[in-house]
């Protein structure tokens, strides 16, 4: 963990109870929600009605989401099986692999994925959390779709919440991913950055809680960067969704049946979960994922995996970095396959299933959801090909020259050799 994230952690700790931060949520919350209602009166008359701003009384658990491939998976379950007995209660659904002998538990697959349980952890002295769950199945024929879901002890309500924040950071390490803001740099001792820690608050939950994976067992992306999670929370008041005051740029997606609305950030990397009257729905996106594969995905998860794409090769189309066939590349020879394979599942998009069952909302206001998918596609198909052909010619260059760089260097060898083998014959 760098300097900067170890200040911040500490500023945030320090912080987030204190009297002046108290007074400046206070003094913001009367200057917004004034400023707030004359935007709505001037601009967006028909938002008047909106006026229940959901606010959470607890928070029952959070799921994580994560891709790995058959090596991944491999790693995964050889961490799930030295877990220490004597701190975590495992339950593994799949056999160990062996030191040599290895198994393939991705498979190809065209048709319809299967989905279920892989693993289940019970955390025998973990003050905060009572187990992790994981379930999976296959996104296509080269990678998994994991669902880790953390359940608590005991609901998270405002003094608890903070209590796990404050223990559980202090047991960040390095391999756990830890946000960290630039301009903590820039702050005085006894100065107060109400903004800061409002963006920290924000932002730090999911990333204390990621710390549980990246720590206890494997995850590639969750070392780099945030893993795409849904916060599990509810209220006693119960949802009116004509009257909930969503947000103005973010994604909401409202269950009719079930009474409970998913709403995204900007980036679709943080989503919640929002129910009423105290429950706690039983909600999970595995079955998509299995049923629609990459179509599903793709869409829930394409935010994020152009933005690893982008961290992962920005350094080889700067030059910065020499392309060999290394393991990056190789992945990326994958993730194009992966995405560009001729998938036999013969079931309806996706959008037909949803408009079943849900509502789709952007910036409050009903929408076609049909339409946003259509209108927020990417071609990734096209993105990956494209980019490999680049890649592609970039390594085919640099071992022509280093075949010439060789072929001199062998010469100058053979020569250097043969003088030597005269000198020898007349010394």
């Amino acid at each position: 963990m760098n300097r900067e994230a170890k200040k911040c952690i500490k500023y945030y700790i320090d912080n987030i109870k204190s009297e002046k931060y108290k007074e400046y949520l206070t003094k913001r919350e009367e200057e917004g929600l004034k400023n707030h209602r004359e935007y709505i009166r001037e601009n967006k008359p028909e938002w008047i009605g909106r006026t229940d701003y959901y606010e959470p009384d607890f928070i029952s658990a959070i799921s994580f989401y994560d891709v790995l491939d058959n090596e991944g998976t491999i790693k995964l379950l050889r961490k799930l099986y030295s877990l220490p007995k004597r701190k975590y209660k495992v339950r593994n659904y799949y056999k160990k692999p062996g030191r040599i002998k290895k198994y393939d538990y991705i498979h190809l697959k065209y048709s319809e994925s299967g989905w279920g349980r892989f693993a289940e952890i019970e955390l025998l002295d973990d003050s905060y959390v009572s187990n992790i769950s994981i379930s999976w199945c296959q996104l296509n024929s080269y990678y998994a779709f994991y669902v880790y879901e953390i359940s608590f002890k005991k609901l998270l309500d405002e003094e608890r919440y903070y209590s796990f924040m404050r223990d559980t950071m202090n047991l960040f390490c390095r391999k756990d991913y830890v946000l960290w803001y630039p301009s903590i740099n820039h702050i005085k001792d006894d100065e107060l950055d109400g903004l800061l820690l409002e963006t920290m608050d924000q932002d730090y939950f999911p990333i204390v809680c990621q710390h549980y994976i990246t720590s206890l067992l494997y995850s590639e992306q969750g070392r780099q960067g945030p893993l795409i999670n849904m916060v599990h929370q509810s209220r006693k008041d119960k949802i009116d969704i004509e009257k909930i005051y969503i947000g103005d740029m973010d994604f909401a997606y409202y269950s009719r049946k079930e009474n409970f609305f998913i709403i995204s950030d900007y980036r679709q990397v943080n989503y919640a979960l929002c129910a009423g009257d105290n429950r706690i729905p039983n909600f999970t996106i595995l079955g998509l994922v299995a049923k629609y594969g990459n179509s599903f995905y793709y869409h829930f998860a394409g935010r994020t995996e152009l933005k690893n794409y982008e961290n992962s090769f920005s350094k080889y189309f700067s030059g910065r970095k020499q392309l060999s066939y290394s393991r990056k590349f190789y992945s990326l020879i994958r993730k194009m396959k992966s995405i560009a394979e001729v998938e036999n599942r013969k079931n309806d998009n996706f959008s037909d299933e949803f408009d079943k069952n849900w509502e789709f909302y952007v910036a409050n206001d009903k929408q076609d959801f049909r339409k946003h998918v259509e209108n927020f596609a990417v071609d990734f198909q096209a993105i990956y090909q494209e980019n490999f052909s680049y890649l592609q010619m970039l390594s085919e260059m640099r071992y022509t020259r280093m075949g010439f760089i060789n072929s001199i260097v062998a010469t100058i060898i053979s020569v250097v050799a043969a003088i030597v083998a005269i000198l020898a014959l007349f010394g």
